[in-house]
């Protein structure tokens, strides 16, 4: 029964897709007809044509309104301090301090029960002992 209902649907598909073939084709067959009528035969009724469409498709010129002007805002920035010579801050540079205080050591031990704890090292025995392949 299943069977069936699949080969009459089957069926019925490929016969609609007959029928539209059809008349793709006819439309294409009466398309190439009534395209070879339109054509003009002469060169001078081709420029004609090409003349009167572009007549039919010619904007209209834009029309520009003038805008108004509104008076500029002027905002007063406060000036900047210039640059002031001293002696203690020509050769060095704020960078290099910060560098230096970024390379700095710092110690990372936490006191537990009253006894100094590195949690790096707490880090890797931890790893050591918890092993994720084994």
């Amino acid at each position: 029964m299943d069977d069936l209902v699949v080969i009459i649907l089957t069926i019925l598909v490929a016969i609609v897709g007959i029928f539209s073939q059809r008349k793709k084709r006819q439309e294409a067959a009466n398309s190439a007809q009534g395209g070879e009528d339109k054509k003009p035969t002469d060169f001078w009724d081709m420029i004609m044509e090409q003349q009167e469409q572009s007549q039919q498709y010619m904007s209209p010129e834009p029309y520009f309104e003038e805008e108004k002007k509104e008076p500029e805002v002027v905002v007063e920035t406060p000036e900047k301090p210039k640059y002031s010579f001293s002696v203690e801050n020509e050769g060095t540079s704020d960078l290099k301090e910060a560098l230096k205080k970024s390379l700095e050591p710092k110690s990372k031990d936490v006191i537990v029960d009253g006894e100094r704890f590195s949690l790096r090292k707490a880090v890797i025995y931890n790893e050591i002992l918890n092993r994720k392949y084994t």
